[in-house]
Protein backbone atom coordinates (compact mmCIF):
# COMPACT_ATOMS: atom_id res chain seq x y z
CA UNK A 1 0.00 0.00 0.00
CA UNK A 2 2.44 2.48 0.68
CA UNK A 3 4.30 1.29 -2.34
CA UNK A 4 1.13 2.44 -4.60
CA UNK A 5 0.58 5.48 -2.68
CA UNK A 6 4.13 6.79 -3.26
CA UNK A 7 3.70 5.84 -6.92
CA UNK A 8 0.62 7.85 -6.94
CA UNK A 9 2.05 11.06 -5.31
CA UNK A 10 5.02 11.06 -7.41
CA UNK A 11 3.08 11.25 -10.05
CA UNK A 12 0.47 13.92 -9.36
CA UNK A 13 2.52 15.55 -6.41
CA UNK A 14 1.48 17.56 -3.12
CA UNK A 15 -1.28 19.13 -5.39
CA UNK A 16 -2.54 16.75 -7.17
CA UNK A 17 -3.14 15.05 -3.85
CA UNK A 18 -4.48 17.94 -2.42
CA UNK A 19 -7.34 18.03 -5.00
CA UNK A 20 -7.68 13.91 -5.20
CA UNK A 21 -8.33 13.78 -1.24
CA UNK A 22 -11.67 16.10 -1.14
CA UNK A 23 -12.52 15.16 -5.00
CA UNK A 24 -13.62 11.07 -3.67
CA UNK A 25 -15.17 13.01 -0.69
CA UNK A 26 -17.42 15.08 -2.52
CA UNK A 27 -17.91 11.89 -5.25
CA UNK A 28 -19.03 9.88 -2.85
CA UNK A 29 -20.77 12.83 -0.88
CA UNK A 30 -22.93 13.47 -3.78
CA UNK A 31 -23.46 9.90 -4.72
CA UNK A 32 -24.99 9.69 -1.15
CA UNK A 33 -27.53 12.90 -1.47
CA UNK A 34 -28.28 11.39 -4.72
CA UNK A 35 -29.20 7.50 -3.23
CA UNK A 36 -30.89 8.81 0.25
CA UNK A 37 -31.33 12.86 0.41
CA UNK A 38 -31.23 13.16 4.45
CA UNK A 39 -33.59 14.98 6.02
CA UNK A 40 -31.03 17.65 7.66
CA UNK A 41 -29.22 17.94 4.94
CA UNK A 42 -32.75 19.00 2.96
CA UNK A 43 -33.44 21.03 5.52
CA UNK A 44 -30.17 23.04 5.73
CA UNK A 45 -29.92 23.78 2.29
CA UNK A 46 -33.43 24.20 1.39
CA UNK A 47 -32.59 28.03 0.45
CA UNK A 48 -30.50 26.27 -2.79
CA UNK A 49 -32.65 23.79 -3.58
CA UNK A 50 -35.22 26.98 -4.77
CA UNK A 51 -32.16 27.07 -7.73
CA UNK A 52 -32.69 23.38 -8.42
CA UNK A 53 -33.81 19.92 -6.54
CA UNK A 54 -31.36 18.58 -4.20
CA UNK A 55 -30.64 15.64 -6.53
CA UNK A 56 -29.44 18.21 -8.83
CA UNK A 57 -27.23 19.66 -6.35
CA UNK A 58 -25.77 15.91 -5.87
CA UNK A 59 -24.93 15.82 -9.49
CA UNK A 60 -23.34 19.55 -9.07
CA UNK A 61 -21.05 17.46 -6.29
CA UNK A 62 -20.14 14.34 -8.12
CA UNK A 63 -19.22 16.76 -11.26
CA UNK A 64 -16.60 19.52 -9.05
CA UNK A 65 -15.31 15.89 -7.47
CA UNK A 66 -14.71 14.50 -11.43
CA UNK A 67 -13.45 18.20 -12.22
CA UNK A 68 -11.05 18.15 -9.18
CA UNK A 69 -9.92 14.80 -10.05
CA UNK A 70 -8.69 15.74 -13.93
CA UNK A 71 -6.97 18.58 -12.64
CA UNK A 72 -5.32 16.16 -9.92
CA UNK A 73 -3.10 15.05 -12.78
CA UNK A 74 -1.92 18.24 -14.49
CA UNK A 75 0.44 20.81 -13.60
CA UNK A 76 0.70 23.62 -10.91
CA UNK A 77 -0.50 26.40 -12.06
CA UNK A 78 -3.24 24.94 -14.78
CA UNK A 79 -5.21 22.84 -11.98
CA UNK A 80 -6.55 26.03 -10.62
CA UNK A 81 -10.42 24.98 -12.17
CA UNK A 82 -9.91 21.82 -9.69
CA UNK A 83 -9.51 23.91 -6.62
CA UNK A 84 -12.34 25.88 -7.08
CA UNK A 85 -14.11 23.13 -7.80
CA UNK A 86 -13.06 21.63 -4.04
CA UNK A 87 -14.08 24.64 -2.51
CA UNK A 88 -17.28 26.16 -4.44
CA UNK A 89 -19.73 22.68 -3.46
CA UNK A 90 -18.54 23.05 0.80
CA UNK A 91 -18.15 26.85 0.41
CA UNK A 92 -22.03 26.85 -1.08
CA UNK A 93 -23.35 24.19 1.80
CA UNK A 94 -21.88 26.91 4.68
CA UNK A 95 -23.55 29.52 3.18
CA UNK A 96 -26.86 27.54 3.05
CA UNK A 97 -26.84 25.76 6.49
CA UNK A 98 -25.71 30.11 7.69
CA UNK A 99 -29.22 31.53 5.93
CA UNK A 100 -30.93 28.35 7.04
CA UNK A 101 -29.94 29.48 10.39
CA UNK A 102 -30.38 33.08 10.05
CA UNK A 103 -33.64 32.92 8.94
CA UNK A 104 -34.55 30.54 11.44
CA UNK A 105 -35.79 27.38 9.16
CA UNK A 106 -32.89 25.42 10.92
CA UNK A 107 -32.11 26.64 14.45
CA UNK A 108 -29.00 24.20 14.65
CA UNK A 109 -27.70 24.89 11.49
CA UNK A 110 -24.94 27.10 13.13
CA UNK A 111 -23.43 24.18 14.00
CA UNK A 112 -22.96 22.67 10.69
CA UNK A 113 -22.28 26.03 8.29
CA UNK A 114 -18.27 26.16 10.36
CA UNK A 115 -17.72 22.03 9.63
CA UNK A 116 -18.05 22.51 5.98
CA UNK A 117 -15.96 25.89 5.88
CA UNK A 118 -13.50 23.45 7.80
CA UNK A 119 -12.49 21.30 4.47
CA UNK A 120 -12.90 24.73 2.40
CA UNK A 121 -9.95 26.31 5.00
CA UNK A 122 -7.38 23.25 4.56
CA UNK A 123 -7.82 23.12 0.91
CA UNK A 124 -6.80 26.56 0.55
CA UNK A 125 -3.95 26.41 2.73
CA UNK A 126 -3.13 23.31 0.61
CA UNK A 127 -3.30 25.42 -2.48
CA UNK A 128 -1.71 28.42 -1.29
CA UNK A 129 1.35 26.18 0.45
CA UNK A 130 1.70 24.21 -2.30
CA UNK A 131 1.99 26.80 -4.99
CA UNK A 132 5.31 28.80 -2.38
CA UNK A 133 7.07 24.77 -3.50
CA UNK A 134 6.33 24.74 -6.72
CA UNK A 135 7.43 28.73 -7.35
CA UNK A 136 10.43 27.89 -4.99
CA UNK A 137 11.25 25.10 -6.87
CA UNK A 138 10.89 26.60 -10.29
CA UNK A 139 12.95 29.39 -9.07
CA UNK A 140 15.76 27.41 -8.10
CA UNK A 141 15.80 25.05 -10.87
CA UNK A 142 16.05 28.61 -12.79
CA UNK A 143 19.10 29.37 -10.91
CA UNK A 144 20.73 25.84 -11.28
CA UNK A 145 20.63 26.44 -14.85
CA UNK A 146 22.02 29.96 -14.68
CA UNK A 147 25.03 28.60 -12.68
CA UNK A 148 25.57 25.97 -14.89
CA UNK A 149 26.01 27.76 -17.99
CA UNK A 150 28.12 30.23 -15.72
CA UNK A 151 30.28 27.11 -14.76
CA UNK A 152 30.64 26.21 -18.49
CA UNK A 153 31.53 29.21 -19.61
CA UNK A 154 28.56 29.97 -21.42
CA UNK A 155 28.24 34.00 -19.61
CA UNK A 156 24.19 34.04 -20.30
Amino acid sequence: MRAAWSRVARRVGLRGVGLLIPAVGWITYGVGIAADPRYGVARGVAILTWAMPLSWWAWVWIGCGAIAMVAAVLPAGRDRAGYIAVVAPPGLWAGAYLLAWITGRYPTAWTTSPAWLVPVGLVLLVAYLTSRLVEERRLRHVLEVRCARIGAGDGH
